[in-house]
């Protein structure tokens, strides 16, 4: 029911094509509420229905935007380290790849 970043909508919006309102909201008297009409609402709620697609192809393009943001601020931290043949480097060492008489810094 909260507005997620990255699509700026709310997931339960995406899936069923409608704002949901909480039972909070039913208990009070919100102008939601108190100005709910039957036959309005379902026509809102088919119109809602009928630009749900896009609705959803907005989301998709948010979504990527935002990746891609989050892409260049990753790549913007990352430190370029280039390795020569013969280079000892620090490896994961497990019982099936442990050599004795090297150990977690021989070549791999």
């Amino acid at each position: 029911m909260t507005i997620r970043v990255p699509i700026e909508e709310t997931p339960f919006r995406l899936t069923f094509g409608t704002e949901a309102i909480i039972p909070v909201e039913v208990g009070l008297t919100s102008f939601r509420v108190k100005t709910y009409e039957d036959q309005k609402n379902q026509q809102e709620r088919n119109s809602n229905l009928n630009l749900i697609d896009e609705v959803k192809e907005e989301a998709m393009k948010r979504m990527a935007k935002h990746k891609e943001a989050m892409a260049r601020y990753y790549n913007r931290k990352v430190r370029v380290r280039r390795f020569n043949t013969r280079d000892l480097v620090l490896r994961k060492v497990s019982q099936g790849t442990m050599d004795s008489s090297q150990g977690k810094l021989g070549p791999a």
